[in-house]
Parts: structure tokens; sequence; C-alpha cells
């Protein structure tokens, strides 16, 4: 099992007065593989931490990458994953 993260930069526009549209532009995606627990199917509670992908390129669903022009820009994720109960709020 992957899960896979995209980061999205999405735009709001007109063209015509009084008619709005929208347009996402992908910026970065990565993927990350979780750890099932030993104990049965839970995922392990771990801290993740790791770089995002950019481009030029494409993301695994084809669509185009922002490419940032200059190797010293990184784009990390930093996450704590459980499948705990206990965590879920009631919103």
């Amino acid at each position: 099992m992957n899960l896979v993260f995209k980061l999205v930069y999405r735009i709001r526009y007109e063209l015509i007065e009084g008619k709005t549209e929208e347009k996402d532009f992908t910026i970065a995606y990565g993927l990350y593989s979780p750890i099932i627990a030993s104990t049965g199917d839970d995922v392990k509670e771990e801290n993740v931490r790791f770089e995002l992908m950019t481009g030029p390129g494409a993301t695994l669903f084809g669509e185009p990458l922002w490419d940032p022009a200059n190797d010293a820009v990184k784009l990390m994720l930093s996450f704590m994953i459980n499948t705990s109960e206990d965590n879920i709020s009631d919103l």
C-alpha cells in the first residue's frame, strides 16, 4: 500500500465578468509506504518526513510538475501517522 501526497496551487480567475474559473497546478508529489504493525492490520504509528518530487516531469497521474529551475529548492513533507480512533475529534 502506498499513500500519494500532492501539493497543489489553485488559482481562481475571471475571463468573463461574473463567471469565475479555477485551475490547479501541481507543485510537487510524494509517495509513502506505511509500515504495518506486526500485531495486526494497523499502520504502525510513526513520525514521517520526506522530500517531495518536483519537475521537470510529470506526476504518477500524468500531470505536469512545477520546475523550480533551481536545484537548491527542496520541498519537504512532515507528519505523524497512526490509526488510533482516540485521535479522532468530533467536529
